[in-house]
């Protein structure tokens, strides 16, 4: 199936739940890594903020990290207990979530960061930017 004929529906129906007045959450990574660092996001669905229709006047952009950084004791998780979290590849749900569930027990936080206006930025890619280096920051700040 070609690629960017996907996207474009994609996009389609993502700006049709917007116009209807419908959450929507994307992971603009386009893929999923071991956790521990944030892959740069694709601009792609970020686009359906900016389409003829909606104008994005309004519309609010919540960015958010998921950090897994300590076990249920307290102590900090090395960089291979954190990677057991990451979705990689071709990874099968079913042994990924029991992988998740068979293991110890971790704390895991999530970081909501402050809301941003798609119409604060001049289209796709600047907001895209914009969220990639806020999500990135505090995954990374763990790897430190």
């Amino acid at each position: 199936s070609d690629l960017p004929e996907q996207s474009a529906i994609q996009v389609a129906a993502l700006s049709a739940a917007l116009e209807a007045g419908e959450q929507v959450l994307v992971f603009p990574e386009g893929t999923s890594t071991e956790g521990l660092d944030v892959l740069p996001f694709k601009s792609t669905l970020l686009g359906s903020a900016y389409t003829q229709e909606h104008q994005c006047a309004a519309l609010a952009v919540q960015g958010f990290s998921l950090l897994f950084s300590h076990d249920q004791r307290g102590r900090r998780l090395t960089s291979a207990e954190r990677a057991r979290f990451g979705w990689v590849g071709d990874d099968a749900l079913v042994p990924h979530v029991w992988r998740m569930l068979t293991g110890p027990r971790i704390a895991m936080r999530i970081v909501f960061h402050p809301l941003v206006l798609a119409s604060d930025f001049t289209d796709r890619k600047a907001l895209t930017d914009a969220l990639y280096r806020t999500v990135r920051e505090p995954i990374v700040r763990l790897s430190e």
